[in-house]
């Protein structure tokens, strides 16, 4: 009997030391296989960390809770902080509170996102003691779990550029100022040597016309040879009293003075008359001239002179509408024809182009959104000088 038990106690330690030689050997492989992963980890962060310094832009990474965890010698030197100040901190003691909490934010965003974000944030540069306009592109990664784990970061320094943007758009603006007070120049200085022809030179004619009329009627019963002559230079002053009112209205219609509709009738009306082309005038409700500032009203002229003359020349169409409304201090101007496609927002001639500058140097602008494919002309164009920062109403849909 104690034979017995001693074997089998015996039998039970040899399991017990087989089972515990197992659990050893399970438990040596497991730590082999965390060292293995500690190094595998290990050897990512360096690999991680030099293509971090190598990045010839600003670069960051940090963990779940926005703490930094990496970064290059070019963001030590945009944020004028060392890395090791910043090492395991958000860095709130670096940065004012607002512009540390719209960080916070856009890393929150990033995680939410959880895909590649791209911002363009205020950020100050320590080096050139200065806010730097940047633009930054977060990128989150996520653990085989699907959690939070680290965020990417970097910065591109659009400063510049910007500044260079506004400096364009400002020239810009300011050309297209130049080009209006050109345009509006030009415009008085044609009204002024048009209402001199018609002053001096017309009335010169006139004059002439009535003395001429006077010895053509004298000359009738005894002089037939001066009564004929005196016919044909009545007929001379005729054409010339003719050529120069055709002059007037080139240079400025007197039309113009009664208002924009009563200047875009006459003018339709008279490329009817020397083209053949139908032309006809929309007006869903009176327009008062004092709606419209004078030169502005000279503007519009001119924009729908030259849209109609481009037509003319280029569309081959035997049809155009032209409608006018004004709505809240804004003239909204549509002209559409039957004629080949093309939209004056999109066409690359010389033409097109002036009438688009035209169109945006007196503060108007096109609109091609919801144009019937037979509107070539779709513009809302001020009526009066635009208030600061006032933009203009949507097209209320004119009948073309």
């Amino acid at each position: 009997m104690p034979t017995l038990l001693i074997s089998l106690i015996s039998c039970v330690l040899a399991v017990a030391l087989l089972a515990q030689h197992a659990a050893n050997r399970r438990l040596r492989a497991e730590l082999r296989r965390r060292e293995e992963q500690d190094d595998a980890q290990a050897q990512r962060l360096r690999w991680l960390n030099e293509l971090v310094v190598t990045m010839p832009v600003p670069t960051f990474i940090k963990d779940a809770q926005s703490r930094f965890v990496m970064m290059n010698q070019a963001c030590e030197q945009m944020f004028g902080v060392p890395f090791d100040a910043l090492q395991g901190k958000i860095g709130e003691e670096f940065w004012p509170p607002e512009q540390m909490e719209a960080f916070l934010a856009n890393d929150r965003a990033s995680f939410a996102a959880r895909g590649l974000v791209v911002r363009e944030e205020l950020l100050w540069d320590a080096g050139l003691d200065a806010s730097r306009q940047v633009q930054t592109f977060k990128k989150p990664m996520f653990n085989a779990a699907g959690e939070p784990e680290m965020l990417i970061g970097m910065f591109i320094d659009i400063s510049e550029r910007e500044q260079a943007k506004a400096a364009l758009q400002a020239s810009l603006r300011q050309l297209r100022e130049l080009s209006d007070y050109v345009e509006m120049a030009r415009e008085n200085e044609h009204q002024r040597i048009a209402r001199e022809a018609h002053d001096e030179l017309g009335q010169t004619l006139m004059a002439l016309k009535i003395d001429v009329s006077m010895l053509h009627a004298r000359t009738r019963p005894s002089h037939p040879l001066l009564h004929a002559e005196s016919r044909r230079v009545l007929a001379t002053l005729d054409h010339s009293i003719a050529v120069v009112r055709a002059i007037i209205n080139e240079l400025h219609p007197s039309t113009l003075e009664l208002g924009l509709p009563a200047a875009v009738d006459w003018l339709l009306k008279r490329i009817r008359r020397d083209s053949g082309l139908v032309c006809q005038l929309h007006l869903p409700e009176e327009i008062a001239p004092q709606q419209l500032e004078q030169r502005r009203t000279w503007a519009v002229f001119r924009i729908i002179q030259e849209a109609l003359a481009d037509i003319v020349a280029t569309a081959q169409a035997s049809h155009v509408d032209v409608s006018l409304r004004m709505l809240n201090d804004t003239l909204f101007l549509t002209i559409s024809h039957d004629g080949l496609p093309g939209r004056f927002s999109d066409g690359s001639s010389l033409a097109k182009i002036a009438i688009r500058e035209r169109i945006a140097a007196i503060g108007g602008e096109l609109d091609g959104s919801g144009a019937e494919p037979s509107c070539v002309l779709s513009a809302r164009l001020p009526g009066r000088k635009k208030k600061g920062g006032r933009s203009l109403p949507s097209n209320p849909g004119l009948a073309a």
